[in-house]
């Protein structure tokens, strides 16, 4: 029997563009006037919710939504995306300002330019219009909700305690700026926890992954932190595992942590060992940045384990 899961976070419209090969010098600046050439584009949807979910559905988890997009044709864009890829949509919440949207500069370097509307993003002012009896998966899978007031995440945290869901957490950065002090609560509560390195560094202040997994591991069941090139860690029982990433020809880097952290929940809520867990995250989250788009390609189960087949000797 299939388990389920519930994303919480954002969803948005996203259109990726890659400048042409040349075009980048170092530093990324347009002339007025001036017309850009780019040698490839893509609209897809994305976001920590929809991400999450579509990735677990393709692992085999009956996945749901619960977002928040507009009354527009991005907003049906997104749930018609999400519908394909057999997400549910229930607790898709609609309202009267525009999606979320995210323009994606790629090919400029190590890392991308995003320029980025947030819309219809925040979640809180709708928690009542959120069907809240119909929610009660096997696990709840909690990214970014781009907030800094926790009563949302109070709610959540609370109605998984009341109908006995596991809690993945994957922290945004206004969550994270409200400190430790107050999240704390919340992780005591998390089953696993998900951040990548600076993350950790901006909630806790410590520089080193090992201190800041001992620590995290004084509260969460399971303490995941990605450390891009580095690789990745994670942290039970005192126990510290790592993972060399793979050595796979990068396009685009936007969305490797939601990709990884559905591959590493699924893993783990599997039954499979760290260590294993560690492996389907970077095969998925390495998948993701050989592509444009947040999804492309998010893995399947049997493709993960054929995925680290083929590029563990490349490792």
């Amino acid at each position: 029997m299939k388990q389920s899961v519930t994303c919480f976070g954002s969803s948005t419209r996203d259109v990726f563009v890659r400048l042409s090969p040349g075009y980048f010098g170092g530093s990324l600046c347009f002339e007025q006037g001036s017309k850009v050439p780019i040698s490839d584009i893509g609209f897809f949807s994305g976001g920590g919710a929809t991400n999450t979910a579509t990735g677990f559905s393709r692992l085999g988890f009956k996945a749901s939504v619960v977002s928040a997009v507009g009354k527009d044709e991005d907003g049906r864009q997104v749930k018609k995306e999400l519908q394909a890829e057999r997400v549910g949509t229930a607790n898709l919440v609609e309202e009267k300002k525009r999606t979320p949207y995210s323009v994606i500069i790629t090919g400029v370097g190590k890392d991308r330019v995003i320029l980025h509307y947030s819309g219809s993003s925040a979640l809180l002012g709708h928690s009542h219009e959120i069907n809240w009896r119909k929610i009660s998966p096997d696990w709840m899978y909690v990214s970014g909700l781009h907030q800094n007031d926790t009563r949302l995440l109070g709610k959540i945290f609370s109605h998984a305690k009341k109908t006995g869901a596991k809690i993945a957490w994957n922290p945004g950065q206004k969550e994270i700026s409200t400190g430790m002090d107050k999240l704390a609560q919340f992780m005591d509560c998390t089953d696993v926890l998900i951040m990548n390195a600076s993350e950790a560094l901006s909630l806790t202040g410590k520089t080193s992954v090992e201190k800041n997994l001992a620590l995290l591991c004084l509260h969460a069941g399971i303490v995941a932190i990605t450390d891009g090139r580095n690789g990745a860690h994670a942290c039970a029982g005192g126990k510290i595992f790592s993972a060399k990433p793979f050595n796979v020809k990068v396009v685009d880097v936007t969305g490797a942590g939601d990709a990884f952290g559905c591959g590493f929940v699924s893993a783990v809520a599997k039954g499979k060992n760290l260590a294993q867990a560690l492996d389907a995250g970077c095969a998925n989250a390495s998948s993701v940045v050989m592509f444009l788009g947040t999804k492309n390609r998010l893995l399947s189960e049997r493709e993960i384990h054929s995925f680290i087949r083929a590029h563990r000797r490349l490792r």
